[in-house]
């Protein structure tokens, strides 16, 4: 009868060694020493919905979250100078930011994810279409140094729930981001 309680352990530490699961059910991922947790995610996930419509947007919220604090870690690791002239007009000519106008924690993630690929975008396009860019916005993004931003960024340590899939250090997203995403383990019932 005692040994029941051992082999019970022994066999959950196994499962837990071979699926690699070393995180919370709501921790969704961690940049760096950031959490992004669940509720971080449902709140804004409930926001858009309410701003515009139903959606699956889960998946979607968290890679934002990841690239908004995979973005600022990559900033202060490589300390190079942003392009925040060309920020700014990218989000000013995007009309979903009137829509959001008033939530704040949508209006962050949302502004977030434009900081992370304008400079994703300078860091990994030629000189060419880097000169197109600036040209449409009439700004200079020659002073950001896209190699050393990249390098930094592919440097920070991300782990992800494995209910998303992996995290490919070398695209700097989510793998497997056409998975569905298992039921979170809050939301799962027991017949009593």
């Amino acid at each position: 009868m005692r040994r029941i309680p051992g082999l019970l352990l022994a066999a959950a530490v196994a499962v837990t060694a071979l699926t690699g699961c070393t995180q919370s059910p709501n921790v969704l991922a961690t940049v760096g020493d950031t959490t992004i947790r669940q509720a971080d995610v449902d709140s804004i996930v409930t926001s858009l919905n309410s701003l515009f419509g139903e959606r699956d947007y889960e998946l979607k919220v968290t890679q934002w979250l990841i690239d908004g604090r995979l973005y600022d870690q990559a900033v202060a690791e490589s300390g190079v100078t942003l392009p925040q002239a060309l920020i700014d007009a990218a989000v000013a000519e995007d009309s979903s930011f009137a829509t959001m106008a008033g939530d704040a924690a949508v209006t962050e993630a949302y502004t977030d994810l434009y900081k992370w690929s304008v400079c994703y975008t300078l860091a990994t396009s030629s000189a060419d279409d880097i000169a197109q860019i600036d040209a449409y916005y009439s700004t200079d993004s020659t002073a950001f140094d896209g190699a050393k931003f990249l390098e930094a960024a592919q440097n920070v340590q991300v782990d992800v729930n494995p209910r998303y899939g992996m995290w490919d250090a070398e695209l700097l997203s989510i793998g497997n981001a056409g998975l569905t995403l298992a039921a979170p383990l809050s939301s799962v019932t027991t017949a009593a």
